[in-house]
Parts: C-alpha cells; structure tokens; sequence
C-alpha cells in the first residue's frame, strides 16, 4: 500500500493511506488436529 501501519490500532500512521484503518477480521485459533476434526477434507501443505 506504500503506508506504514501500527499494528496495535490497524492505523496507516504514514503514507498515502494515512489515518485510514483497517477492518477487523474474524478469526478462529486452534490447533492442526482441531482443524483437521473441523474441516476433514483441507489440504495441508
């Protein structure tokens, strides 16, 4: 993007995205075995 983004806040603190932050994105932690139970037909690579 050319801007530079504080990871604590998702703000662009320098470049042409400036004070633009970005959108939380949901996410689900866990482990290979627990992904594997949850969606049996992934690929690992």
């Amino acid at each position: 993007t050319g801007s530079w983004w504080r990871q604590e806040t998702g703000e662009a603190a320098k470049g042409p995205l400036r004070g633009r932050v970005l959108e939380d994105v949901a996410f689900e932690q866990m482990t290979l075995g627990n992904w594997l139970d949850k969606h049996p037909d992934s690929t690992v690579l």
